[in-house]
C-alpha cells in the first residue's frame, strides 16, 4: 500500500508559474487551450447537369440551348476559438488560469469528466468547457487519474501526503508545514537529470522533448522549468566555444569560416579547431541562434558524488527505489553499491516468507546483479534456481532463462543441482534426475521444450 502513496507523492508539483490556494498540493499541471465554440456558416453553389431545349428558328432549323441547374448549399459547423491557459489538478480543487482570470472549482462541484484523445471536457453545476491538450499530456492525465483511484481504493487519505484539508482549519485556510519533499526535489532526480541531459551539450528543450522517465520515474512534470532551475542553481553553464561548435553542422561551420576569411576545407574537427584558434570566443557565443548549455564543474561533481544513483537508474528493472537504497546505505555508508542491492534482495526473500513464486523474480534480479559484477559461476547457480522454480512450481520454461543458461555453459557444475535438491524449495513436478536431464540438454544445446513438458505432465 505504501507504494501507491509514494507513487502519488512523486507526482506533486512543487513549482508552478501561478499562485495556488494556500497549502494545496498540485498533482497535475499542463499547458492547455480553453476552447470556446462558435458557429461558422459557409455558402457554396454547385452546378448540376445541363437540360437540353430546342428553340425553332425556321420550319426546318432549330437552335439547341442547354440550361444548367444551380444548387446553393448552406453549411453551418461548430468551430473552436482556442485561448492559451494552464490547467492544475489539486487535492481539493481544479484550476484553469487564462491570463489574469482564474477559474477554480471544488471537486464535488464537478459533475462529469470526459477524456478525449486531445482534449478534456469538464462539466460543473453551472457550466462546461473544453480544454485542448497535447496527446502526451492526456496520457499523463489518465495515468494520474488511475493512481488517484488506486490511492482512494486502498483507503489512503490525502493527509499521508502531508496535505491538511481546509475543513480541518478553523480559519478556513491551509497548512503546508507538513508537506514532504517530492521525488522531483530529491538528489536522485537531480542526479539522473544532470547525468542524462548533461551527456551532450544542448539548449533548454520544449517540455515534451524531455525523456519520458523524467515524469514516470523522476516525478518531474515540467522538464523545461526544472532545467532552467538547475541552470540558475549553477549546475549548467554556457558551453565552451569548442563544445558549441561541435553541435553545429558542416555547413554552419563553413559559413563561420567563410565570413571570417578562413579556409573552409577539411574534416569537422579541423574546422572546429580552425574557428576556435582564429575567431574570438565572444563572437562565437554571440552568433548562437539559441543558448547551448553544458554541465558546469559543480554539476559534474554532483553527478560523480552520486554515481550509485546512476547505477540504480540503469538497473531500474531490479525494482529498487532510491528510498530503499538510501535507507540501507544510511546504516552503512561505506557499503559498496552491489552489496547494498544484494542486502535489499535478501530482505525481500525474508519478507516473502517462503512464497517461492515471489522469490523467483528476486532470484532473477540477483542473477542480473551477479552477472553485472562478473561473478559468472554464482550467476549461473542463481539462474538455475530460477529454472528450478519455473519447472517445479510453475510448470513452464521461460525462453529467456533457457538462453541465459545456454550462454553460460562453460561455468556449469552438476553440483549446483545437488545443492538445489538438498534445499527446501518445493519438489512438486520434477524429480532430480529429470531436472538434471533438462539442464544437461540446455548446456549441450539440444533442449526440446515439448519433450520435457510431456515428461512433467506424466
Amino acid at each position: 500500500m505504501a507504494d501507491t502513496v509514494e507513487t502519488l507523492r512523486k507526482l506533486i508539483v512543487t513549482k508552478t508559474k501561478d499562485e495556488l490556494p494556500q497549502g494545496e498540493l498540485c498533482v497535475f499541471m499542463a499547458n492547455a487551450k480553453l476552447g470556446k465554440p462558435y458557429k461558422k456558416t459557409t455558402v457554396s453553389t454547385k452546378t448540376g447537369p445541363g437540360v437540353g431545349v430546342v428553340v425553332p428558328v425556321t420550319k426546318h432549323f432549330g437552335l439547341g440551348v442547354s440550361r444548367r441547374k444551380v444548387t446553393t448549399q448552406v453549411r453551418t459547423e461548430t468551430k473552436w476559438k482556442k485561448t492559451p491557459c494552464t490547467y492544475y489538478l489539486l487535492c481539493e480543487k481544479m484550476m484553469v488560469v487564462v491570463g489574469k482570470d482564474v477559474y477554480c472549482f471544488n471537486h464535488e462541484d464537478i459533475k462529469e469528466w470526459t477524456i478525449h484523445n486531445d482534449s478534456l471536457t469538464i462539466s460543473t453545476k453551472d457550466l462546461s468547457f473544453l480544454l485542448f491538450m497535447s496527446k502526451g499530456d492526456i496520457r499523463r492525465f489518465k495515468k494520474v487519474g488511475e493512481i488517484i483511484k488506486k490511492f482512494d481504493k486502498e483507503g489512503h487519505q490525502m493527509e499521508e501526503l502531508g496535505f491538511v484539508p481546509s475543513k480541518k482549519q478553523n480559519t478556513g485556510g491551509y497548512n503546508n508545514s507538513k508537506i514532504d519533499s517530492s521525488i522531483s526535489q530529491s538528489d536522485y532526480a537531480k542526479t539522473i537529470f544532470l547525468w542524462s541531459i548533461g551527456k551532450k551539450a544542448g539548449p533548454v528543450k520544449k517540455r515534451n522533448e524531455y525523456p519520458a522517465y523524467c515524469f514516470n520515474e523522476l516525478g518531474i512534470q515540467n522538464g523545461t522549468q526544472y532545467h532552467e532551475q538547475l541552470i540558475n542553481d549553477g549546475y549548467f553553464e554556457i558551453a565552451k566555444p569548442e563544445t558549441i561548435l561541435s553541435t553545429y553542422k558542416m555547413d554552419q561551420l563553413k559559413e563561420i569560416l567563410s565570413s571570417n576569411g578562413l579556409e573552409t576545407k577539411g574534416k569537422k574537427d579541423d574546422l572546429i579547431k580552425r574557428i576556435a584558434e582564429n575567431v574570438p570566443s565572444d563572437q562565437i557565443i554571440e552568433q548562437m541562434d539559441e543558448k547551448i548549455y553544458e554541465l558546469s564543474d559543480a554539476g559534474k561533481r554532483f553527478v560523480e558524488s552520486h554515481d550509485d544513483y546512476i547505477k540504480l537508474h540503469q538497473n531500474s528493472n531490479w525494482g529498487i527505489n532510491y528510498q530503499e537504497y538510501d535507507e540501507i546505505k544510511a546504516k552503512n555508508p561505506s557499503m559498496p553499491f552491489f552489496d547494498a542491492c544484494w542486502g535489499i534482495f535478501n530482505a525481500r526473500i525474508i519478507k516473502n516468507n517462503g512464497n517461492v513464486q515471489y522469490d523467483r523474480n528476486v532470484y532473477f534480479n540477483m542473477f542480473q546483479l551477479l552477472d553485472a559484477e562478473g561473478k559468472d559461476k554464482l550467476a549461473l547457480e542463481t539462474l538455475l534456481r530460477v529454472l528450478y522454480i519455473d519447472v517445479n512450481v510453475n510448470g513452464y520454461f521461460a525462453p529467456r532463462i533457457i538462453k541465459d543458461i545456454g550462454d553460460r555453459d562453460k561455468y556449469y557444475d552438476p553440483e549446483y543441482i545437488n545443492k538445489l535438491y538438498r534445499g527446501k524449495l518445493p519438489e512438486t513436478k520434477c524429480d532430480k534426475n529429470t531436472f538434471k536431464a533438462i539442464v544437461d540438454s540446455i548446456i549441450r544445446g539440444d533442449f526440446n521444450e515439448e519433450f520435457f513438458l510431456k515428461k512433467l505432465k506424466k
